[in-house]
């Protein structure tokens, strides 16, 4: 509400959705490999129907990405 954004966000606390939409494993950062979060992006329309999967995110270019998608 702060923001005023036209949909909802949610937060996982339990792990979850990470599990459900399994987007937990190995990230190799500097040469160094460990478990962690592995951005993901999903589109939902309206309806709740998941219409596309980003999985190379990049930061600098995650709006374009979405629109393309």
């Amino acid at each position: 509400s702060k923001y005023k954004l036209p949909f909802s966000l949610i937060v996982d606390t339990d792990h979850a959705w990470i599990k459900a939409f399994d987007v937990w494993g190995s990230k190799t950062v500097f040469g160094k490999s460990y478990d962690g979060l592995i951005r993901t992006t999903f589109v939902i329309d309206e309806k709740g129907t998941i219409t596309n999967i980003i999985d190379e995110v990049e930061a600098k270019n995650h709006a374009e990405q979405i629109t393309a998608a």
